[in-house]
């Protein structure tokens, strides 16, 4: 960080970062979060939600598919809480990514009576879309860059 910059974060606001496991980190929708940490975030809290839904569907006469469907709904909350940060980052609402997801939610019904092939290719896309844009240098309205 270079020193009285506006465009850093203060050393106060880097060590009040919340930890990687801590509730705020995971499934707040306050603050920022750039381009690879987003991805790998996002990465992460996805195979954690695959692996809980067919661990989950694989047992389900077993007590162990309702302790996998909420891991599975934490762990959706925490990439919806993930993308919104993300959002914030290139200085975007959540509310943006709604609109996102409506577009491609439509485009996609658009596409699977064309070619449902190129449906799946899309849809498959669209969530590396999010880690596109760079972040807006400096702070900005959701906070300072992470």
């Amino acid at each position: 960080f270079y020193a009285n910059s506006s465009h850093t974060a203060t050393e106060q606001q880097i060590s009040n970062r919340p930890g990687y496991l801590s509730k705020e980190y995971l499934f707040s929708f306050k603050g920022r979060r750039g381009r690879a940490e987003g991805l790998i975030t996002w990465f992460i809290l996805s195979a954690i939600f695959l692996g809980s839904i067919a661990v989950g569907l694989a047992n389900e006469k077993n007590p162990l598919f309702y302790l996998m469907i909420v891991i599975a709904l934490m762990a959706w909350w925490a990439n919806v809480a993930n993308a919104v940060k993300r959002a914030h980052d290139f200085d975007r609402s959540g509310l943006w990514l709604l609109g996102c997801f409506i577009g491609v939610a439509i485009f996609g019904a658009i596409l699977k009576a064309i070619s449902p092939e190129l449906q799946t290719i899309v849809t498959f896309i669209a969530p590396y879309l999010l880690y596109i844009p760079r972040s807006t240098d400096g702070p900005n309205k959701y906070g300072v860059k992470s």
